[in-house]
């Protein structure tokens, strides 16, 4: 038995009224941010795949998630979740909004214990006006679920090491499986709780193999013991994904000299690093090298358990960072992209709060004021962009607009019209806006289900239109919708007659990116 509030060494710290109504405000706050824009853009392909298989049964289910290239723990709450909100925009991104806030909740009981309740207060304001945390947080994706288990880990793994109990070494363990069930970057994080702890047990000369005996002692073993044998289910299936994407490619570009700067910008600005321009670069740039500075300093005045908490942060931080780039580098394929990071934003923002506050030892109010202000001027900007840009597809260089697309058709076809996908991928897109009155299918012989993401449509035959003189003899009128940058509209059949058109232009760029084309059947 273990209790939440004892006198020995407690799991979680008592709060004031004060803290209380910090946090509540917090969370409030986040969930403000990050649900007023959840459903202002449309469905994008990862989120849509998700959507889609949710529809099966829980064994089908599983079934998708291992041929295609993810865990199925978030899909697994996804479907429990929709069942009851709905699997609609609102009601699939809105899961990710709840673990969002769940992070928020974690990091500030975390900070709180590491730091004490000036740099909680601080880094839970850093935390939630962090841009890409808002983006991310209503994203129907499995990223906040990852944060929201990574912090708690993370939290229970400074609470087992503190009071050596084995209840929460156990605890610690099944965190530490419960997210590789949900992604495979999670171990990006648990390396990190590796590496602080070399760092922290590891004795000025002592040896490197009796500090690997002090590394890995019994409780370690204990809570790693856990993981492995919660997770041991799903290990072949890891190893098959593993190999498919290593062995048939994937879609994202190689690391280059941008790749850490873009990060950076990313999560303060949300933006590349070549858009930041004028004022704003100067700011961006500013702020790096004084929080390299500050960081330096900061750790080499403190000591004990605040220096060992420090070093956690820091090491949460760089250390995912750094694997991922190494793990981008050939002969293995690239493997960067921003948002699988996300968890190193969450401790970005924490240790950014956390070195200001700290940083009071050897620098003025007024100047660490003057640089958190700088700080949120820059995220205040990314949270602009990010509601300007939303789910604006970097890797393609393209707005998701299906649901626009969608729209258009249905304000000109009659109802009971049929919506044809010209392919696989827009019609994951597309078919959660079906309607009984405006139906929306793809078609089975344009459809070639080389991707373990379509094994879902190879098996189910709800939307699949298998004979497609057959269905034309039956719906004399239909529309195709196409993505101009894939496939251009055209007849199925060479019988078809085209009528009229509608095109939806990309938001940022002003370009044609998608084509609805209505189509008689004679």
């Amino acid at each position: 038995m273990f209790h939440l509030f004892s006198k020995d060494k407690p799991l979680l710290p008592s709060l004031s009224r004060i803290d209380l109504l910090v946090l509540t405000g917090g969370v409030a706050a986040f969930v403000a941010l990050a649900a007023s824009t959840v459903t202002k853009f449309s469905i994008w392909f990862d989120e849509a795949f998700g959507s889609f298989l949710i529809r099966s049964n829980f064994v089908d289910l599983t079934r998708y998630t291992a041929s295609d290239v993810h865990p199925p723990l978030y899909y697994w709450l996804l479907k429990l979740w929709t069942m009851a909100f709905g699997n609609t925009e609102l009601g699939i991104r809105s899961m990710s909004i709840f673990f969002g806030a769940v992070t928020v909740v974690f990091a500030f009981f975390l900070v709180l214990r590491l730091f004490g309740r000036r740099a909680a207060y601080v880094s839970l304001l850093f935390l939630v006006l962090s841009p890409m945390f808002i983006r991310y947080g209503q994203e129907a994706r499995m990223y906040t679920l990852l944060t929201a288990i990574v912090v708690g880990a993370t939290y229970m793994l400074v609470y087992a090491t503190e009071t050596k109990k084995r209840w929460a070494w156990v605890t610690y363990g099944v965190l530490v499986a419960l997210g590789m069930l949900t992604q495979y970057f999670a171990a990006l994080a648990w390396v990190a709780h590796w590496v602080w702890r070399f760092v922290t047990v590891r004795a000025p000369k002592e040896k490197f193999s009796r500090t690997i005996r002090k590394l890995v002692d019994k409780q370690w073993l204990i809570g790693y013991g856990t993981a492995i044998l919660l997770f041991a289910f799903w290990m072949p299936f890891l190893v098959i994904q593993f190999l498919t994407i290593q062995g048939y490619g994937f879609w994202i570009k190689p690391v280059s000299a941008t790749t850490v700067p873009d990060f950076l910008a990313d999560f303060s600005l949300f933006s590349d690093a070549v858009s930041v321009k004028s004022w704003v670069a100067l700011g961006f740039y500013f702020l790096i090298v004084v929080f390299v500075v500050l960081i330096v300093k900061v750790l080499r005045t403190l000591e004990g358990k605040q220096r060992d908490g420090y070093l956690l942060m820091i090491s949460l931080v760089t250390v995912p960072m750094i694997l991922l780039l190494l793990m981008s580098m050939p002969p293995l394929r690239s493997a960067f992209v921003d948002r699988y990071l996300l968890t190193s934003v969450v401790f970005l923002s924490l240790l950014i709060g956390a070195t200001l506050v700290l940083s009071r030892r050897f620098v003025s109010a007024a100047i660490t004021g003057a640089i958190g202000l700088v700080v949120i001027a820059l995220f205040i900007t990314g949270i602009i962009n990010q509601a300007t840009i939303g789910n604006y597809n970097r890797s393609s260089n393209q707005s998701n607009n299906v649901r626009q697309l969608v729209e258009a058709v249905r304000a000109k076809a009659p109802a009971g019209t049929p919506i044809l996908a010209s392919t696989p991928w827009i019609f994951y897109e597309a078919v959660i806006y079906t309607t009984p009155d405006s139906p929306i299918y793809f078609v089975n012989e344009t459809t070639q289900y080389r991707y373990g993401s379509l094994t879902a449509l190879a098996e189910d035959d709800t939307f699949k239109i298998k004979n497609v003189t057959e269905f034309g003899q039956q719906h004399p009128d239909l529309w195709v919708i196409s993505n101009l940058h894939d496939t251009p509209p055209k007849p199925l059949r060479s019988t078809w007659q085209q009528k009229e058109s509608v095109v939806i232009n990309d938001d940022l760029t002003g370009k044609p990116l998608f084509q609805a084309t209505h189509f008689s059947v004679e």
